[in-house]
């Protein structure tokens, strides 16, 4: 029932700026000098966990990115709808994920799954099994 989640076509960063923005950050004095990417609206609500992120969406209460994991369920029953932004000209808000490793150092068991599984996933064009 979300104004936006009503709108049809893309929506233009003004009509983002006029809503509520769900945003995962810290609560401090100090949070405003930190990097905004994604923050799109100066109306914003800072949480500090996922859950509580998508509990606000769910209710309607805003609008934010949430990993595709987490709404996957929410979107096929329509409870939350993904919004087109034309401020990414029409592409899914994407993250860069990188593995950092010491070239001389030895990987251990779970590093080297993260590694393997990392690029399983880049290959299959990031998108991990349903």
């Amino acid at each position: 029932g979300h104004p936006l989640a009503r709108h049809s076509g893309p929506l233009a960063r003004a009509q983002l700026a006029e809503a509520v923005q769900i945003v995962l950050g810290e609560h401090r004095a100090d949070a405003d000098r930190t990097e905004e990417r994604g923050v799109l609206s100066a109306r914003r609500w800072r949480v500090v966990d996922l859950a509580m992120k998508h509990a606000l969406l769910a209710g309607g209460l805003g609008w934010g990115h949430m990993p595709e994991h987490w709404v996957r369920d929410d979107l096929r029953a329509g409870r939350l709808v993904a919004l087109e932004l034309e401020e990414w000209g029409g592409a899914p808000f994407r993250r860069e994920l990188m593995l950092v490793r010491r070239p001389d150092a030895v990987l251990g068991p779970v590093a080297q799954w993260a590694q393997a599984r990392l690029g399983e996933l880049c290959r299959h064009g990031i998108r991990a099994p349903e």
